[in-house]
């Protein structure tokens, strides 16, 4: 999965991370029910920390956008 993600936003990764997720989820790039990679292997490809992954998805999860199985 590709993000774009700049250390050089005054945005924080974290931030990053959920807003793109959640663009891919509205405008249909993951289906309802898509599993998403791993947290420690997208944190990795993107070269961020596990913690900021994480976060993000937890964000997504409080919103409702994202559900864990």
């Amino acid at each position: 999965m590709l993000l774009h993600l700049s250390d050089h936003s005054p945005e924080p990764l974290r931030s990053q991370i959920a807003r793109q997720l959640r663009s891919k989820i509205v405008l249909g790039d993951l289906e309802p029910g898509a599993l998403l990679p791993q947290p420690q292997p997208l944190a990795r490809s993107h070269r961020v920390s596990v913690g900021a992954v994480t976060q993000a998805v937890e964000d997504l999860v409080a919103e409702g956008v994202l559900l864990l199985r």
